[in-house]
């Protein structure tokens, strides 16, 4: 609850709110399973580039929701594109398409890898 409250607010741009409830959802003190915190580290991800544009923070905390929730494509996804914005090529597509094996299905990973591909080479 914490988490999609703290999303609210980063749509919003009502960014020290969100950054005071992913900070409880992330408390020693809570209690969460890897699902939960690696939704708030993903929400913490977003905010650190919505809001301070501070890319290491942000694949920081995607590392870690990575960590929280292995094989979770969405946290892969993000991973690769924040990795690519730092300019971590290999590693990006690396995890881009280690993000379009856990889910084939979804349709963003391929797209994102294909479009920094063709960016790549073109």
């Amino acid at each position: 609850a914490l988490t999609a409250l703290a999303q609210l607010h980063i749509a919003r741009k009502a960014f020290l709110q969100a950054q005071e409830l992913l900070e409880r959802a992330l408390s020693p003190e809570l209690e969460s399973d890897g699902a939960a915190k690696a939704r708030a580290y993903l929400a913490y991800a977003d905010l650190h580039q919505r809001h301070t544009h501070d890319i290491p923070a942000a694949v920081a905390a995607c590392r870690k929701a990575c960590e929280a929730r292995p094989g979770w494509a969405p946290a892969v996804w993000r991973l690769g594109i924040l990795l690519w914005v730092s300019d971590e090529i290999a590693e990006a597509e690396a995890t881009l398409q280690s993000a379009v094996k856990l889910a084939p299905t979804l349709a963003e990973p391929l797209v994102q890898l294909a479009l920094f591909t063709a960016e790549e080479n073109g």
